[in-house]
């Protein structure tokens, strides 16, 4: 009996001049192209953390506003009324500017009143209105309140409230 064995039939391979070089090729292309997106990406991502912070900054900028007007208007409930009498001397015009401490080192927070009108209000129900009304005499005024980014971002964000006082 004769038994058949399996020969190993693998020719070497040559590495003669005939290849073309079209995987380098290939792959170069593949690299590039992963190159660009990634660089693309990055670029995108910087961009993006700059929107965030100016958002951030802008946000700040409005709180210290409103830390302004909130603060001036709770002094001027609370008797201190220099910023009420400054404005009425002025006439139409706004007070000096006032530092409102709102405790940041980041953002600084400025007030100013300005004198608008005269008010008057009566008191009393519909039915008594002519004859036992009292009338009340007071003024209108807006505060004006300004916060700014200290860190020169220039972002700067001013509001204005009227407040009425007798």
């Amino acid at each position: 009996m004769k038994q058949n064995r399996k020969v190993n039939s693998r020719r070497p391979t040559s590495f003669g001049g005939k290849e073309s070089g079209a995987v380098m090729a290939l792959s170069l292309s593949i690299l590039l192209v992963l190159t660009i997106v990634v660089t693309s990406s990055a670029s995108h991502t910087a961009l993006e953390e700059k929107m965030a912070s100016n958002n951030q900054n802008k946000n700040l900028s409005f709180q210290a506003a409103e830390s302004a007007v909130d603060g001036t208007i709770s002094d001027i409930l609370e008797g201190d009324v220099t910023l009420i009498e400054d404005a009425r001397v002025a006439m139409s015009q706004y007070s000096g500017q006032v530092s409102v401490d709102i405790g940041s080192s980041y953002t600084t927070s400025l007030a100013q009143v300005r004198y608008v009108t005269e008010i008057s209000l009566t008191s009393g129900h519909s039915m008594n209105a002519d004859k036992s009304a009292v009338l009340l005499s007071g003024a209108r005024f807006e505060v004006l309140g300004t916060g700014d980014m200290a860190s020169g971002s220039s972002i700067e964000t001013v509001i204005k409230q009227g407040i009425d006082y007798r």
